[in-house]
C-alpha cells in the first residue's frame, strides 16, 4: 500500500485524551484520522524526540524506542474504535468484570492451563468408599 501526501490529515493538536484513554495530554501522541473505506484508516501522529519512559530504552539515542510505537499502536486501535467504529466513551466493556454465577473459577484463572491437565484432579474417595476398600 502506497500513501503519500497528508491526505488531509492534521498534526497541530492532539486527538482529545479521552479518545485514547490517556490521563495526560503528554501521553497522546495522535493526531488526527480520517476514514478512507469500511477497514482502512489514515492516522496522523507526531511523535515525542525525547519522552520521559519511552526514550529510556534505548542504544541509539537517534531511534524511536519501540515501546513508543506499541503505545502509539494501542492508540490507533482505541481512537479508530471511538471515532470510526461507534465505540462509546465511557467504562471500557473489556475491563469491565464478567461474572457468571455457574462459574466455579476465580477470574483470575484461564479455561486452560498451558502444560496442565485441563480436568479438575480426581476428588479424594468419600468415607463410604474408604470402608469398602478396607473391608
Amino acid at each position: 500500500m502506497s500513501i503519500s501526501g497528508n491526505h488531509g490529515l492534521s498534526y497541530a493538536a492532539t486527538v482529545s485524551r479521552q479518545l485514547v484513554h490517556r490521563a495526560a495530554v503528554c501521553e497522546v501522541f495522535l493526531t488526527d484520522t480520517r476514514r478512507r473505506s469500511d477497514n482502512d484508516f489514515l492516522i496522523a501522529a507526531q511523535l515525542p524526540r525525547v519522552h520521559s519512559y519511552y526514550s529510556d530504552h534505548l542504544a541509539t539515542p537517534a531511534a524511536y524506542d519501540p515501546l513508543l510505537l506499541l503505545e502509539v499502536f494501542r492508540q490507533t486501535s482505541i481512537l479508530v474504535a471511538h471515532e470510526h467504529l461507534g465505540v462509546p466513551l465511557g467504562p471500557s466493556s473489556a475491563s469491565t468484570p464478567v461474572s457468571s454465577p455457574s462459574s466455579t473459577r476465580p477470574p483470575w484463572r484461564s479455561a486452560r492451563c498451558p502444560g496442565m491437565p485441563c480436568s479438575p484432579p480426581p476428588s479424594p474417595p468419600t468415607s463410604a468408599a474408604a470402608t469398602n476398600a478396607s473391608a
